[in-house]
């Protein structure tokens, strides 16, 4: 390896659907943090990874880091890759800093098939049920947290792992954020994005099935709007039990309440794009974006007729990197 700038120290590898993008925009205007300006730039979990890319990928994303205590990325693949959390060893070394946040998983799933569906890789025709194997439309795998959970225990440690849940993300942002902070041995931040706004498709009850409401103008060739049928729903919400017991195990977190079937009512759910808008506070950083000292560039980033909002959250307004995976 011939970069000799500075490399990442802290992850946020998942998961997907749970609130990171949001997190990450949020970490990313700290000054005592240098975050990708590439939200996710999916390296280690590469299928054609090679040894010899590091270096482009330091270069690519990191060699703008300054002074700042933390240097972070945000791939959300990472957690639930048979490889990323060794080829970072590998790579980095063990003294690191992890930040996972985590979905209730049938809720996860539904909003996983609608972020492909959006996407174009679904027509909206096929079952979630179908989605149980590997791939970008793999909803019941990406689902499942306990394995993840278990590889980076078992290759950094619990103590530089820190848990999170999305539903704490919906109740409190500003503590949600500051719980990652606090993690970081940071101090607190005063006032955090709480716009709050319901994201992508709503959903509907039609008697037994959960619609998509899809706009016709936002309808592909080929496409029809994904139902779901609560048979299935709940077929696919016992697929998770097991898990949702062995990830509380492991993590410490209190989940109890996701045994429950989700009503998927309409729940607020955070614009991330509001943090994008609001100006970091004048104390903090000034000029362009640099730190006062001017040293590295920051990196920005039911019943007919119920209705729910897409699961989407505050992922559904996408990461930069995103906007084609």
């Amino acid at each position: 390896m011939t970069y000799t700038g500075r490399v990442p120290n802290f992850f946020v590898p998942g998961v997907q659907k749970a609130g990171t993008t949001y997190l990450c925009r949020q970490l990313a205007r700290h000054p005592d943090i240098f975050f990708s300006k590439m939200k996710e730039p999916h390296f280690f979990h590469q299928k054609h990874f090679t040894e010899e890319a590091i270096d482009d990928y330091l270069t690519t994303h990191f060699a703008d880091a300054g002074d700042e205590r933390w240097v972070g990325e945000g791939s959300t693949r990472y957690f639930q890759s048979d490889e990323a959390a060794a080829r970072i060893r590998n790579r980095l070394g063990t003294d690191l800093r992890f930040i996972v946040s985590f979905r209730q998983p049938t809720e996860k799933a539904v909003s996983l098939y609608l972020h492909n569906f959006k996407r174009g890789r679904l027509t909206g025709r096929e079952s979630i049920l179908q989605m149980k194997q590997g791939g970008g439309v793999a909803v019941v795998p990406f689902s499942l947290f306990a394995h993840g959970c278990r590889t980076y225990i078992d290759t950094f440690g619990a103590e530089r792992i820190h848990f999170m849940r999305y539903d704490d993300l919906v109740a409190d942002p500003l503590g949600f954020v500051n719980s990652a902070l606090g993690f970081l041995g940071l101090a607190p931040i005063e006032r955090t994005s709480e716009k709050l706004a319901n994201a992508g498709y709503n959903l509907a009850w039609d008697g037994d099935e959960l619609v998509a409401e899809v706009p016709a103008e936002a309808l592909a060739s080929g496409q029809v709007p994904p139902r779901f049928p609560r048979a299935e729903l709940e077929e696919l919400h016992g697929m998770f039990l097991k898990d949702i017991a062995e990830t509380a195990s492991l993590t410490g977190l209190e989940l109890g309440h996701w045994w429950d079937f989700p009503t998927f009512l309409n729940k607020p759910t955070i614009d991330p794009a509001d943090a994008l808008r609001r100006s970091p506070p004048r104390d903090r950083l000034a000029g362009d974006g640099k730190r006062r000292n001017g040293k590295g560039r920051r990196g920005r980033e039911g019943r007919r007729g119920d209705r729910a909002a897409d699961t989407t959250g505050p992922d559904g307004i996408e990461p930069e990197t995103a906007r084609e995976s």
